[in-house]
């Protein structure tokens, strides 16, 4: 059945069977000593500082700082010149924490955190 021919009740019952089923399969994994934040969901502090980084570029982006974000991807891809550095995806997750740093930098220079 497709979502043009269920009704406005079935849509609502079908979000809340979803809801529920992700929170249950939460309380399941609290359960069982699994207390990660689902939105990190790493114990690597690297990785962790990585998906930080990339989450401060996004912001510096959406803030209207384009011409800031494009000279700091310039930088590092002077940085990693043997990668052919396309996205900031692409930084190595154990240079995370060294990339954080840098991304917060640019942020509090252009006025964005402080």
């Amino acid at each position: 059945m497709s979502n043009d021919t269920l009704t406005k009740a079935e849509r609502r019952a079908a979000v809340s069977r979803n809801i529920a089923d992700a929170l249950a399969k939460a309380r399941a994994q609290r359960a069982h000593g699994d207390h990660r934040d689902p939105g990190l969901n790493s114990d690597d502090p690297a990785r962790v500082a990585h998906t930080k980084a990339i989450v401060v570029v996004r912001e510096l982006y959406v803030n209207g700082k384009v011409d800031e974000v494009k000279a700091f991807h310039a930088e590092l891809k002077k940085q990693y010149p043997n990668l052919k550095l396309e996205t900031f995806y692409q930084v190595p997750v154990e240079d995370g924490p060294a990339f954080y740093q840098k991304a917060v930098e640019l942020a509090q220079t252009v006025g964005l955190r402080k």
